[in-house]
Parts: C-alpha cells; sequence; structure tokens
C-alpha cells in the first residue's frame, strides 16, 4: 500500500505451519478474519525427495475462500485486503525430508534459519577442514582401471570430497515461471488504464471521479460524497448546483443528510452579486430582476434606494421595494404618501398635512363660490375673497416654491380633490425639491376649497 515501506503477509506456505509461523494449518476463514493471511500445506511434494522431488504448482488467489468474495463492492475489509503497491516473496528455510512433522517441539523460524546454517556449516568442515596427510602414489598404478583401497588415505579425500559435492547440490531450490496478475485499483470508476506523464498506469476515469485511482471527486462536483461504484450503482459524481455563479464549491455531510441524501454541494464565493447555498438569491443591496432567470449574470440589480427618503440603503431581495422613511412612499421611497407634503428637513422629508377642524360643511366641494352667499356654511368660512393675487418680493423670497400651472382636470377622492396640473414653468424651488416642467398632482382638502384657496377652475 506504500509502495514497500511497510509489509503485510498475504500468505504462508509451510509442512509445519504450527511450528513454524504458530498458525494452524488451514485454518477456517469467517468474516471475522478473511482479512487475515493464512497457512497451508498445499505446495508440499507429492513424493518423498528420494531421487529428487516433483516440483508442484503453487496457485494463490487473495479472495478464495473469502466469505464476502461475493460481495467484493460493498466489502471494504476485502477492498483493502487486495490492494497492494508491492509483492515480496520470501523464503524462510530449505525443506528438509529428515525433519518429521510428528515432533511436537516448538521450533520458531529463527530456529530453522540458525538449523539451515548449521547443516550448512557442517558440510564447510567437510570441504575446507584439514586434508589428510600426502600419500605418494605409484606412477605405474592404473587409476582408471584399478580403485583405490577403500582404506587408503587417498580414498578417504576423494570420497569425503564426493560426498560433500553431493550434500551441497541438495542445498538449493528454484523457483520458475512465477507471475503475478493484478488490474488497476480504479474503484469501479474506470475500464482502462493508461499511461500517466511519469510513465506510472493510472485509471482512464469516468463518472465524474478524478486521481489515479479515481479515488475522488473531480472539481466542481461534491454535490454528493465519493463512493466506490458498484454492480448496481455507479456513485456517479455529481457537479454542484451554483446556477452559473460559482466556480468552486464543497461537501456538507450535515446538509446531505438533512436533504435526504439528495444533495450536500455548498457553492463557494457566488459571482454576479449572488448569495446563497446554491448561488440562487441576491446579495444585500441587491433584489431580483424578474425579467431574467436566475442563471442570467444580470439577474440581481442594485437597490435605488432614495439617499433622503429612504431610511436604509437596502431593499426587498424580491420586489426591490425599499424601506421608507415615514410619509414617504414609491419602489425607490422617491415621494411623499397621501395626507403628506414635502419638507426641508433630511429626517423627515414628509410631513403630514394639517387638517383644520370643522363643525360642519354642507356646501358641495364642486360649487362655484360667491361672495354674496349668506348661507350658514358660508358664514364659518369668515372673510373669503376671491381674485387674482399678486406676490410681492418680499412674500416670493418666503415662498418655497413658485410656479405657473395650468389646471387640466379635478377628482374627488374621500375627503379630498385631486387637480391634474400641467407646470408650464417653475420661477422658485428649494435644492433638493424635484419640482420641474411635467404633469403633477395637486391635493386640496375639500373644506379648503369653500375657504381658503381662490377658485381653481380647470383649464
Amino acid at each position: 500500500m506504500d509502495y514497500g515501506k511497510t509489509w503485510q503477509p498475504f500468505q504462508f506456505y509451510s509442512g509445519q505451519c504450527r511450528r513454524v509461523y504458530g498458525r494452524p494449518n488451514r485454518a477456517t476463514i469467517t468474516k471475522a478474519n478473511e482479512q487475515e493471511a493464512l497457512c497451508t500445506d498445499s505446495h508440499r511434494f507429492n513424493g518423498d525427495g528420494v531421487g529428487g522431488p516433483i516440483a508442484s504448482r503453487i496457485a494463490f488467489s487473495t479472495l478464495e475462500g473469502r466469505p464476502s468474495a461475493t460481495d467484493f463492492d460493498i466489502s471494504p475489509v476485502l477492498q483493502d485486503w487486495v490492494t497492494a503497491t508491492d509483492i515480496k516473496v520470501i523464503f524462510n528455510r530449505l525443506h528438509f525430508p529428515t525433519v518429521l512433522e510428528e515432533e511436537e517441539e516448538s521450533i520458531s523460524v529463527v530456529d530453522l534459519e540458525k538449523d539451515s546454517k548449521k547443516d550448512l556449516e557442517d558440510v564447510n568442515k567437510i570441504t575446507n577442514g584439514p586434508l589428510p596427510p600426502k600419500v605418494e602414489l605409484n606412477p605405474s598404478q592404473d587409476l582408471h582401471n584399478e580403485p583405490l583401497p577403500a582404506d587408503s588415505p587417498a580414498a578417504v579425500v576423494l570420497n569425503s570430497l564426493m560426498t560433500t559435492t553431493s550434500t551441497t547440490m541438495s542445498y538449493h531450490y528454484a523457483v520458475s515461471d512465477f507471475a503475478v496478475g493484478g488490474r488497476c485499483k480504479c474503484n469501479g470508476h474506470a475500464s482502462k488504464c493508461v499511461s500517466g506523464p511519469s510513465g506510472q498506469l493510472t485509471c482512464d476515469c469516468k463518472h465524474n471521479t478524478a486521481g489515479r485511482d479515481c479515488e475522488r471527486c473531480k472539481p466542481f462536483h461534491f454535490d454528493r460524497p465519493w463512493g466506490r461504484a458498484t454492480a448496481r450503482d455507479a456513485n456517479e459524481c455529481k457537479a454542484c448546483n451554483c446556477n452559473l455563479h460559482a466556480r468552486r464549491c464543497r461537501f456538507n455531510m450535515e446538509l446531505y443528510k438533512l436533504s435526504g441524501r439528495v444533495s450536500g454541494g455548498v457553492c463557494l464565493k457566488c459571482r454576479h452579486f449572488t448569495a446563497g447555498r446554491h448561488c440562487h438569491y441576491c446579495k444585500e443591496g441587491y433584489y431580483r430582476d424578474p425579467t431574467k432567470p436566475i442563471t442570467h449574470r444580470k439577474a440581481c440589480k442594485a437597490c435605488d434606494c432614495h439617499p433622503i427618503g429612504a431610511s436604509g440603503k437596502t431593499c426587498n431581495q424580491t420586489s426591490g421595494q425599499c424601506p421608507c422613511k415615514d410619509g414617504v412612499t414609491g419602489i425607490t421611497c422617491n415621494r411623499c404618501a397621501k395626507g403628506y407634503q414635502q419638507s426641508r428637513s433630511h429626517i423627515a422629508p414628509c410631513v403630514k398635512i394639517p387638517r383644520m377642524p370643522v363643525n360642519q360643511m354642507s356646501a358641495d366641494a364642486g360649487e362655484d363660490y360667491s361672495p354674496g352667499d349668506t348661507s350658514p356654511a358660508r358664514d364659518q368660512c369668515g372673510k373669503c375673497r376671491a381674485g387674482t393675487r399678486r406676490l410681492n418680493l418680499n412674500k416670493y423670497c418666503k415662498r418655497d416654491y413658485a410656479i405657473l400651472g395650468k389646471v387640466l382636470e379635478r377628482e374627488t377622492v374621500d375627503d379630498w380633490v385631486k387637480f391634474s396640473l400641467n407646470i408650464q414653468s417653475v420661477f422658485k424651488r428649494a435644492r433638493d425639491s424635484r419640482l420641474r416642467r411635467t404633469n403633477t398632482f395637486l391635493w386640496v382638502p375639500v373644506k379648503d376649497l369653500a375657504c381658503k384657496c381662490p377658485k381653481i377652475k380647470t383649464n
């Protein structure tokens, strides 16, 4: 798993599993120990070694006999068990037929290795020890036709060398046709491997996965947790839903569980003045443009709140309505509400119009006022003179504004009369006033038409 830094046993082979490795021979595999290495004697020679051993074939499968092999896709234990970066085979000692299996003494691997070394040392004593004294051979003696006497010193030396050669030749082993089969660990997300930039095999990942082993989701596909593909579910990584306003996202397990394991992506650094987990609403100071879809880069418009009429710079993120001060109305808080008039104060730009108490008012607001009318209703007005009034310079300077206008039409609304007025000229206005040449409305209380106001006629 870590490219040769640490090693984990896969399988032990020995005719004496208990004595050599301290493990039972051919132990039963259950789900409790299916990730453990077992010991077996299935490799043993068919013969007894006389005349040469008969070699056997050893085949090891990582999943053979493992109970969860049929459910490998959903078994993390076996998935980890079969994963390897390096394979190493260790030969602990030679197989000696003279070692009896019936012996009940406990011998460790280290002890057996010492025994092997001791056996080799005994051979070395024969080959490297002091030779017998030199003997003179008869030149006329034929060594090919007449063997040396068995008790001669030369015969002892030759027999010793022949025994040494025979013994040494038996201390060896051979391995042939060593093959290791496997496949790339792609966690079910690839059907082939390709050579990477460094020459190493890399999975050709599908299902929006990435990594050498397809072990993670590729960027921006974190709406569900990564999972190994199975025969029933590809566990494809899903892209985060950011409405085209973000390029990065992260996964949140708590949100994933709360959604019924449907969505767990959280968008990061929403653009185009959007906010929220999915960049699905406008951030503070902006509101949705109903004419554009949420995926449009201009779906959010800046609030256009009046600097004086609004009590703040933020607006409703759905309608765009600004928070207006008392007596101010309009979506941007740009005009006084009904019953209010504009003042010069930035704190209270619109003040309530004072109402004069009237005990009785029987005269119709639409009637023309006649100076000779002596009806009781007219008596309540006191002295009232209708006519043209000229403004001197002193009075002109005291007025908030002075205009020349034309009355277009008249409409009675409850206790008020609304005049449609066309402003033809603006002689004077306040600095913060938006008064200009345009059509506007003039609201006059009904009770004021008879007493306070000159006769206002249309046209």
